[in-house]
């Protein structure tokens, strides 16, 4: 299943870097895809349980918001 997070702050490439990061943690990097000009996650396979993980890793963080 694929699913799109919006995420609110990124407005370069550290910031694309830095969230590709946090979600290294809890995905292959195969499995997703940051889109800095869209500011979101493409993630290509997935449930529901990891993408809630995702944006709670996102949104602990305190950096930027996962909508």
């Amino acid at each position: 299943m694929k699913s799109i997070i919006q995420i609110e702050g990124m407005t370069c490439g550290h910031c694309a870097a830095y969230v590709t990061k946090l979600i290294n943690n809890l995905l292959s990097a195969d499995n997703f895809k940051v889109n800095l000009e869209a500011n979101n996650v493409e993630i290509a396979d997935a449930d529901s349980q990891t993408v809630e993980n995702i944006k709670t890793a996102i949104n602990e963080d305190g950096i930027y918001k996962a909508i």
